[in-house]
């Protein structure tokens, strides 16, 4: 596979190849984030906001699945949703640069799927910088101090994590603020448990163990029994999953391990997820695009050794 070194903002991304969506799991996906998982994050919701109110928990959500097995029900296939994704720059710069005539088409959509967001305001110390790449794309105006909002009440509001310093501004966010990371949803599906202790997990099992509430992969752990885990990049022992547990002053949750698609890139060892975009269109979230993410690590996030690639229609 060819993997191009594409400028996006301030950053060089590695891209492979564009690929097509299987329309069937967009479809199958698309009921069940418009149905089961809407209301799901709607009944969990502690600290209400503008979306809830509008009967969404956000106009663009990301979903993120494993590509195999591909005889799973798609929600069987879920690592998690995220209803204040990242990425939104990074794709629409992909986008623009190798999407083959197709930005004209998908832009429209995010458009759409964003009619009702006057404006994109970040904090200063927010980890995510991309945002401005889309709402240059999409010609919407973008804030990174509240002061210099004018009049706009309907905001993409992008905190540093869960930011107690923004939640004054809940009547007026599309996303959640201080439910952003928030994982009870994933419980009231039954895709995930709450879990307290070593007595909760079964060590004779492949799991993951993640925060209840958190973003960006910290403190997740992929527990993969009789295997090394440095020969599988990015899991933990059971030594590091019960020493996450009895230190850390969070509540954790499990997952049972979905294997992402093992691939070989220049020789490397990977594997492969998908996160894929859905925009709330005519009173249902619709497939919008994504990307395929590759990283010779099963913890899969941005960091410099991943390879992307498109995933449209």
């Amino acid at each position: 596979m060819e993997i191009k070194t594409v400028p996006i903002g301030d950053w060089a991304v590695q891209v492979g190849e564009t690929k097509r969506m299987d329309l069937s799991v967009a479809r199958e996906l698309e009921e069940f984030l418009t149905h089961d998982w809407r209301e799901a994050v709607l009944e969990t919701t502690e600290h209400p906001y503008l979306g809830t109110a509008l009967g969404i928990p956000s106009p663009i959500i990301r979903a993120e699945i494993s590509p195999v097995p591909q005889d799973f029900p798609v929600r069987n296939r879920l690592f998690e949703v995220e209803a204040r994704p990242a990425g939104l720059g990074v794709f629409s710069g992909v986008l623009s640069a190798v999407g083959n005539g197709s930005a004209p088409q998908v832009n429209a959509l995010w458009r759409e799927a964003l009619s009702s967001c006057e404006a994109i305001l970040r904090d200063p110390e927010s980890r995510i910088l991309d945002d401005r790449i889309l709402a240059g794309h999409l010609g919407i105006p973008y804030f990174e101090d509240p002061s210099q909002l004018n009049g706009q009440k309907a905001l993409w509001v992008r905190g540093n994590g869960c930011d107690e310093k923004l939640e004054y501004l809940h009547d007026h966010s599309l996303v959640p603020i201080g439910d952003d990371g928030r994982k009870d949803a994933l419980i009231r599906l039954g895709l995930a448990k709450r879990i307290t202790g070593e007595t909760d997990l079964d060590f004779e099992k492949s799991f993951v163990i993640k925060p209840r509430q958190g973003t960006w992969c910290r403190d997740v752990h992929v527990f993969v029994p009789h295997v090394k885990h440095t020969s599988w990049k990015g899991t933990s022992t059971r030594s590091q999953v019960l020493r996450a547990l009895s230190e850390s002053q969070q509540d954790f949750i499990e997952q049972p391990f979905i294997e992402p698609m093992p691939l070989v890139i220049d020789n490397n060892l990977g594997w492969v997820i998908w996160r894929l975009f859905f925009g709330w269109i005519d009173g249902r979230y619709t497939f919008i695009g994504g990307v395929w993410s590759w990283r010779p690590n099963v913890r899969n996030h941005g960091a410099n050794d991943t390879v992307i690639g498109l995933l449209l229609e």
